[in-house]
């Protein structure tokens, strides 16, 4: 699960119980601390879930509607390792294998090519991955990713190689570094920076790239089912017709891709949108200009 475990609440049977709080799956992974509540059905709700860094704690807290549908987060596991071996055992378990010692880390010796033998490899294929990792902004792919260009490219998997990778391929394509700043591979870093103008220019290069197709198809469209993008921009003529991937950070909300007018004509555009107070105001915004040109283009 992507070194994720969903935590999820639910209502208690009525208003001034607690809240109930599930694991999915439930390993023993978390140490669950709640404090969340059940209040009336008028009254507001507002869940917070959150795990503090280097510690397997998860607290809950706020409020929840009576009868409201429940409120899930993935949370990442401090210790993923941990969480292969947990999850293995209640694998073997579920087929009647019992296993007698506890799951412990050990490291592969120099001569493990005599001792142990791959059982079982699986792999998946570049486009796939950025199609997760797109559609899903799956953070840990893209950094994952990142540091496999690194290693590719540059002979060592780590963040400074991967960003060196892509500036290489930036220069390549024409696009002006000078407006470009990056500093990780998922967009979570603040120092991530560019202008919309840039942006713009490297999706409109992106498109007419030998591997631009693919690219394509790797990015949610308006209407998606299954995504965030489920009920945005869904009713004709819109749905379907945005190509685009969204960006959120506290006070910041991006969109950039592609759209196509009601001539036909396939238009590269970014909004980067920075200051923001209101998330849902700034979507609104967003999509009256992606309306607009899909109206008039």
């Amino acid at each position: 699960n992507d070194a994720c475990i969903l935590v999820r609440v639910l209502p208690g049977e009525a208003s001034g119980t607690p809240a109930k709080v599930e694991t999915v799956p439930d390993l023993g992974v978390f140490e669950i601390r709640s404090t969340a509540t059940t209040v009336g059905s008028n009254q507001r709700q507002q869940i917070s879930i959150r795990r503090e860094i280097g510690s397997s704690q998860v607290e809950v807290s706020g409020q929840i509607r009576a009868g409201a549908e429940a409120v899930e987060s993935w949370v990442t596991v401090e210790d993923p390792v941990g969480y292969l071996g947990a999850a293995l055992r209640a694998t073997f378990l579920e087929e009647g294998v019992e296993i007698p010692t506890p799951e412990a880390v050990a490291y592969l010796p120099r001569d493990h090519d005599r001792l142990w033998w791959v059982v079982a490899r699986h792999t998946s294929d570049l486009l796939t991955t950025l199609e997760v990792l797109n559609k899903r902004s799956q953070n840990f792919y893209a950094e994952s990713v990142l540091k496999t260009l690194g290693a590719r490219a540059c002979g060592k998997g780590s963040w400074a190689a991967g960003l060196q990778a892509v500036g290489e391929f930036l220069d390549r394509l024409g696009v002006e570094r000078e407006e470009v700043s990056l500093a990780d591979g998922s967009g979570m870093s603040r120092g991530n920076r560019a202008t919309a103008r840039q942006v713009t220019s490297l999706l409109r290069r992106m498109f007419y790239h030998r591997w631009g197709a693919e690219f394509l198809k790797t990015l949610p469209y308006s209407g998606e089912p299954d995504l965030h993008w489920q009920k945005r921009l869904a009713d004709p003529p819109y749905r379907g017709n945005v190509f685009a991937k969204t960006g959120t950070l506290r006070g910041v909300s991006a969109l950039s891709g592609y759209a196509k007018g009601r001539s036909g004509r396939l238009y590269a555009f970014s909004i980067l949108l920075n200051d923001t107070r209101d998330q849902r105001a700034a979507t609104r915004a967003q999509d009256t200009l992606i309306k607009t040109l899909i109206d008039h283009g």
